[in-house]
Order: C-alpha cells, then structure tokens, then sequence
C-alpha cells in the first residue's frame, strides 16, 4: 500500500494537534482535581519526614524541621527557612561533623520542635550536633551560626536526650522530652533556660528514661504551665497531664486515666485547654481521644473522634486557623461524620473538609494566611503530592455534625420554617399560609441587629457577616409572630 507523500506530515500534524489537546485536558483534569481536594503542593520535594513547623513573625520566615537529608537534589540537613518563594539553609544542618562530606542518604535524627526565644531561633530533637558543635538535643541559630545552650540536655549516662516540645512564656524557654540532665542539674524530662543556665521546674518525682516515659506537649493557660504525656513519678504511677502554678505541681481534676493512655497535644482554643491523645471513655475519661479544659472541669467535645476498625484514634496536632480548631490525628469519624485523618471544630461542631487522605500528618501550622501541612508526602483522593502542602479550600466544610447546644429545623407545626439551621451564608425563612411583613435579626443576649420588609411568603437573609454562633429571628405575619433560634457556623 503506498501513501500519499503529503499524507505523512497530514498525520503529523494531526497527531500533534491530539496530542496537544491531550495535555490540555490532562491539565484541566488536574487542576479540576486540585480544586476538588482544596490542597496545593508548595515548592520541592523533601526526601523524609517533616515533623515541626514555626511560623516566625519577627523575620516573616516559616521553619521547617524533620529528619530530612535532602530538598529535591540539594543537601538540606534537617532544618531549612521559607519567606513564601524560596527556601534556604541553616548552615550545614543537623548532625554534621564538619569533617566529613554530608551525604543525601544519610539521614539526621529529627527536628521535633521549633520556637523563637529572644533574638534565636531555637530547634530541639534527639541530634547531638549542628554545623560540627556539639549542642545535645537543642541548638539555636542568631541567623548566622549555629550555638548550643550550655551543655545541652542529656540522659543519665551523657547520651544524647530527645526534645518533643519547646515554649515560650515571658523569660523562660521550656523544654519538654526525655532526658534527666541540664547542664549540673537533675530535671527529670522537663528544663527551664533563662538565657544563660538551665534549671530544674519544680520536681514531680524521679523520671525514668524508658521508651513510653516522655513530655510530649506543653501549653501555658491561665497562668499555668501544663505538660501532657506520659511519665511515672517516684512511686510509678503513671501521669498523663500536670500544672505548674509557679510553686508546685498540681493534678488536672483527675487528669487523663488509663494504664497506657497518653497525651499527644495540647492548644487553647476559645479560653479552654483542649487535650488530644490516645485516651478513651472506656479508660474512665470524659471523652474519645479529645477533651477540653476550662480550668475548673473537664468536659465533652461534640461527641470525640474514633476509628471504626480499630480500638485506637489518637488526636496528635491542633492548630488554630481562621478562628477554628483544626485536628489531626488516626481517625476516620469526627462527631459521628465520616473524615480522614483532619477536620476541624468550631466550638459548636465539627466539620470534614471533603479530601480522603491515605497519610496521617505529622506537622500543621500557617504562614501568611494559609495552612501547611506536612510528611515526607501525601495522597489525597488517590492523587500523590510532596510532603509540603497548603489549604486552598477557604471556608469550605464537607459534611458537618449537629451542633451542640444548635437546632436542627425544617419544618414547624405552625407553618413556619427556617432552614438550614445550621446555616454558613445564607438563611431561608418560609410561611406556609400568608405574607411575612417584617424581618427581625437579634443576638442571643437579645440585641437587635436588623430589621427589613417583606411581601413575600418567602425570603432569603445574607447571614455570611455574621460571627460564628446562636441568633434569633422574628417574623411578623399579617395573623402572627414567630420566633426562631438558628446557628450561624464557618
């Protein structure tokens, strides 16, 4: 058979133009599929885990720690900076001799926590040196070189400690893991650094270094340092969660029970401590794997998280965003409503944000107004992305709880409904027999907040301005008034 000589470049052309056409609905796909899951890659590739963030509002730079070797095919050793374009290193990163040549494979102990104390940059783990200098578990950097501070925190017999968590709270930086020495002192997980020594914060009995014995978390809330993990005082009784009031150690209302219940994450949320773990009704608590603190009880949050196939949920992370708590941890049910692994709570419910997740997250913080998450990467509704990732998805929420304390109405024995309640942006109001004449928007102290017309049997109010919470509405018919309670959530 033979062809056309013009035939072949025909072919040609018409291949490129499929081709082309091709990758241009390949693209829309993929954008399409990024809008779908609400979450965008950010920059390279980070070759292991990321485990801390620190947003630092002083320089505007955005920290980033793990136990990575490299950033895509730079040698990036634990620890880089971000200004929202580019990312830089931190001398020569964790856990390098300064003798030898830094290898990608070869991987640093993690960065666990990351803070700002006075004009440093502080990050803690479990590494022994930073640039070459010997630092023991937390070093800082000045912007231009690495120090330690003092000898650093160690073991029993001088081995290298392991920091989970640093604050901050007025002259002191705090550290929390497991260790027994700082600097001459016996501190038993928990040390205080005022700028030049390390001391010991009050003393709640002997710490055993054994793997399960660790200070997880901290928080600072009503004038009181709480610590949260698990650790067994010198009779061996294990302790889930402590406060410090400045002279000496105080229970929690019974804390958090459970042989082997935990304390993974504290945050204050709304002017009440949330505590997240691997805890339990069954052990004896007031919630699943999360409660809340006022400072005089404890109490539910909307119904706790779970994880259906297993016996363990663990709440990790909380962050703060938007005026609403986000949570990550091991669970796929938040409040009854199906999620994976993140959701977030808004005081009132809690709510799924629509993306299935096949990887936990390690790490959550903001920067600039977006949330970050981070692993060594992510797959979200079977698309893979890196380790470093942003919420695009705004305000949008899923699928959400009944809220507590809300009303869920549609329809009403006398005619009139007022529906969704809950409501995000807009609130229907409907009369089955007559004409509203008036609209009436109050607080829940009883405040009028507006007042509008109406000759319609139905009408549609613009409720997007409204802060987060409970309201009223009265309707005035021509025959009757009527009074409803909504909820207004984000």
């Amino acid at each position: 058979m033979k062809f056309h000589a013009t035939f072949i470049p025909f072919v040609m052309r018409k291949f490129k133009s499929i081709y082309f056409l091709f990758l241009i609905v390949l693209l829309h796909l993929n954008v399409n599929t990024y809008a779908q899951q609400n979450w965008e890659p950010i920059g390279p590739e980070f070759n292991r885990f990321i485990w801390s963030f620190y947003a630092d509002t002083v320089d505007d730079l955005f920290y980033i720690g793990g136990e990575f070797s490299k950033m895509d095919t730079l040698i990036r050793r634990g620890i880089v900076s971000w200004d929202g374009v580019n990312f830089q290193p931190l001398g020569c990163g964790v856990e390098w001799d300064g003798d030898t040549l830094p290898s990608l494979n070869d991987y640093p102990h993690p960065v666990k926590s990351i803070t700002r104390f006075g004009d440093d940059i502080i990050i803690a783990g479990s590494f022994d040196m930073v640039d070459g200098i010997n630092v023991n578990s937390i070093a800082k950097w000045n912007g231009v070189a690495w120090d330690s501070l003092g000898n650093g925190l160690t073991g029993i017999s001088g081995i290298v400690g392991s920091l989970s968590c640093l604050l901050v709270e007025g002259n002191y930086l705090y550290a929390g893991g497991i260790f027994h020495i700082a600097g001459q002192d016996t501190v038993n997980g928990l040390a205080r650094w005022n700028g030049t020594n390390w001391s010991q914060v009050g003393d709640f009995g002997d710490f055993y270094c054994f793997s399960d014995n660790n200070i997880y978390c901290m928080a600072y809330y009503k004038d009181e340092l709480y610590i949260g993990g698990l650790y067994r005082d010198s009779l061996d009784m294990p302790q889930k969660i402590l406060r410090w009031d400045g002279t000496k150690w105080k229970g929690v209302d019974g804390g958090i029970v459970g042989i082997s219940s935990i304390v993974w994450g504290m945050e204050v949320y709304k002017d009440e401590l949330y505590v997240g773990g691997t805890f339990n009704k069954a052990n004896g608590n007031i919630g699943d794997y999360i409660q809340k603190w006022d400072g005089t009880s404890w109490s539910e949050v909307g119904g706790g998280v779970s994880l259906l196939n297993n016996n363990l949920a663990p709440v990790r992370r909380f962050h703060v965003f938007n005026d609403e708590l986000w949570v990550a941890g091991d669970f796929d049910h938040v409040g009854g409503v199906p999620t994976n692994y993140i959701a977030k709570w808004n005081g009132l419910q809690w709510c799924s944000i629509g993306s299935n997740f096949d990887f936990p997250v390690l790490s959550m913080s903001s920067f600039r107004g977006d949330l970050i998450l981070g692993n060594m990467n992510f797959i979200i509704d079977s698309v893979v992305l890196p380790g470093l990732i942003k919420w695009t998805g705004g305000t949008y929420s899923d699928s959400c709880s009944t809220p507590i304390n809300g009303v869920v109405e549609i329809e009403n024995t006398d005619g009139f409904s007022v529906y969704p309640n809950p409501a995000n942006n807009l609130l229907n109001l409907s009369i089955a027999d007559g004409i509203l004449e008036s609209i009436e928007l109050y607080s829940s102290c009883g405040q009028l907040l507006s007042k509008s017309k109406s000759k319609k049997s139905q009408e549609q109010i613009n409720i997007s301005v409204l802060p987060p919470g409970n309201y009223f509405i009265r309707a005035i018919s021509r025959e009757e008034v009527f009074i409803r309670k909504f909820v207004v959530v984000r």
